[in-house]
């Protein structure tokens, strides 16, 4: 015991992960087991009287090699009774996933976390429950399933609660009333004309308020003979930007080329009053005003 925590200490030093698990005295996946594997086996079979072959996914870590016994080719007592004899090689079977993979540990702990995100970086690790956590195992194994689901995976969910027999009862009660709206935080409601998608809307509008919106406090440099005005060119970013807006990108990635410009009115910016600006996009002719 003395020189295994001495080589624990040695490889933490060399910042290596090593982590002392409890095997109750007993040395898994060492030869020392080898006089109790017939036995093993024996009391695996009344369990597993007819193994099922394993598949491609089912990837092994103690098998590294090509199989030569078939009976390890199959979820039997003598696949299970080699692997916890034999030497486990977690990180060669790490190698064999895609980098964006899913990991799900299924233990008493997460062992492997370190490991999993250390040589998957890309990937994602999941822990379903924790040691000696009874009292907050059930939120984290919920948490884990919601993570999944989240992850694109449509888990069958109904499978936790007891089966419902329709038509249920009479005096059954209804969950309706335990269910309500959560107005704790403010969403942007999108009402048109004042707020709306640019990508849905028939008309895009752009409000300058000076005295309200610093930001907008900038249209006053652009003025001639002492009166502010709407740029030119703003007229044509406007136009710009609802084009792209039609076709879910964002303006600079959307290059235009602008003809028969035509500029009726100059629209004259101040700070007592705010400004609308109303865009107009006919997809079929290109034509904007």
């Amino acid at each position: 015991m003395n020189e295994m925590k001495q080589m624990m200490k040695t490889l933490e030093e060399k910042a290596v992960f090593v982590r002392q698990l409890q095997s109750s005295e007993i040395p898994y996946h060492s030869q020392y087991l080898i006089s109790s594997a017939q036995p093993m086996t024996d009391a695996i079979k009344k369990y597993i009287p007819n193994p099922k072959l394993r598949s491609t996914k089912w990837l092994s870590t103690s098998i590294i090699t090509k199989i030569q016994d078939d009976n390890l080719k199959y979820a039997s007592a003598e696949y299970f009774t080699y692997n916890l004899m034999n030497p486990v090689h977690f990180y060669d079977k790490l190698q064999e996933l895609t980098s964006d993979c899913i990991v799900l540990e299924l233990a008493p702990h997460s062992v492997f976390k370190k490991i999993v995100t250390e040589t998957l970086p890309n990937s994602t690790y999941l822990s379903l429950i924790k040691k000696d956590s009874n009292d907050t195992n059930l939120d984290m194994f919920l948490s884990g399933l919601a993570t999944l689901y989240e992850l694109g995976y449509n888990l069958s969910v109904e499978n936790l609660y007891p089966r419902v027999e329709w038509p249920v009862s009479r005096n059954t009660q209804s969950i309706s009333s335990l269910i309500k709206w959560d107005h704790s935080r403010q969403f942007d409601k999108r009402l048109y004309p004042l707020k709306y998608c640019r990508a849905t809307s028939s008309d895009t509008h752009l409000t300058v308020d000076v005295a309200l919106m610093k930001s907008d406090t900038f249209y006053l440099d652009h003025a001639i003979d002492g009166n502010a005005l709407f740029p030119a060119t703003g007229y044509l970013m406007l136009a710009w930007r609802k084009l792209a807006a039609t076709h879910g990108k964002i303006w600079y990635q959307v290059p235009v080329v602008f003809e028969n410009v035509q500029l009726k009115r100059a629209v004259f910016i101040t700070e007592a009053a705010k400004t609308v600006l109303t865009v107009k996009y006919y997809p079929i002719t290109g034509i904007f005003q």
